[in-house]
């Protein structure tokens, strides 16, 4: 399957490739170069996942970018300029790349429930107050908020619960939803926007406004 959507937020451009194919398959698009420093994969699996994000890679940025990783396992471009962010959900690859803006992103299936994992990432009040025929999607929504931002600032120690804060549960109607950092020791204090998309998933894009 080619690549099945792109997305753009600002000027950050997002693409996402439905995996149907062998890791054979995929190798066979990509030119010898992009393949170079692939890290090996435990599965089959893993190994489709980095393979189709490196055929979005060729797409977004050219046959001579390269991926590599800091110490904290943050993607970054080599031999190409800007930042780009990753995320994979089932079946699908998405890579994100912005010439001059810092982001994190990630992408879940909108038939994904969050529900049983909530407690994790959700003060138990916060859960309480959602309304019911919204609960389900305002939870899953805070989950990738959460994993956006973690790919944006960094690993905060699992403490999302308590010192991650959305203004609303839900987005704005343009899409948009404002998010605060409060009181999460080394990390400073902050706000954030996260741009959300619906379609056949549930797209986040987290950055500083």
């Amino acid at each position: 399957m080619p690549l099945c959507r792109e997305y753009s937020v600002g000027d950050i451009r997002i693409a996402v490739w439905e995996m149907n194919e062998t890791s054979d398959e995929l190798s066979s698009l990509l030119a010898p170069e992009c393949l170079a420093g692939l890290p090996v994969a435990c599965s089959e699996q893993r190994r489709r996942e980095r393979l189709a994000v490196r055929v979005l890679l060729s797409r977004l940025c050219g046959n001579n970018a390269c991926i590599v990783y800091d110490a904290a396992g943050k993607p970054m471009l080599e031999c190409a300029a800007g930042f780009i962010s990753i995320s994979h959900t089932r079946g699908y690859a998405l890579l994100a790349h912005s010439p001059e803006l810092s982001f994190g992103i990630d992408v879940e299936l909108l038939s994904r429930d969050a529900s049983s994992a909530a407690r994790r990432f959700m003060r138990a009040d916060d859960i309480a107050a959602l309304e019911p025929v919204v609960a389900k999607k305002a939870i899953l929504l805070r989950w990738c908020v959460c994993e956006a931002l973690f790919k944006l600032v960094g690993n905060v120690g699992g403490t999302y619960r308590d010192h991650v804060f959305l203004e609303t549960p839900l987005p704005l109607a343009d899409g948009t939803l404002k998010v605060h950092l409060r009181g999460c020791g080394n990390f400073p204090d902050g706000d954030y926007v996260a741009h959300c998309i619906e379609d056949d998933g549930l797209l986040v894009v987290c950055l500083t406004p």
